[in-house]
């Protein structure tokens, strides 16, 4: 149910985009001697939130590219630590409301 309020929400949002710019017939003009391009509002506004969700994703993709070698290092401890059975809580936690053991 919560998937299908999201793209009901998502489309509602696109048609809202599509009547918003339908009703916007502007132009962007960038001039750079000797150039002069112009391009539709809709199109420039759809490339730039194209090219922010792409720089967006490269971002985190860089971050997590350089995240390997810590993670590379710090493997052989989390692993050496689930065999050992330290990596689980003492009896003595503190555990929130509901689960097992918060009698």
């Amino acid at each position: 149910m919560k998937i299908l309020l999201w793209f009901l929400a998502l489309f509602g949002l696109a048609a809202a985009f599509a009547l918003a710019l339908n009703l916007h017939s502007g132009y962007i003009l960038i001039v750079t001697p000797p150039w002069r391009v112009e391009i539709s509002l809709p199109l420039f506004l759809i490339s730039m939130i194209l090219l922010l969700l792409g720089l967006h994703f490269l971002g985190k993709l860089f971050y997590h590219l350089w995240q390997i070698p810590t993670r590379i290092r710090t493997h052989p401890l989390v692993r050496t630590r689930k065999s050992a059975g330290t990596n689980r809580r003492p009896d003595n936690a503190q555990t929130p409301e509901g689960t097992k053991g918060s009698e």
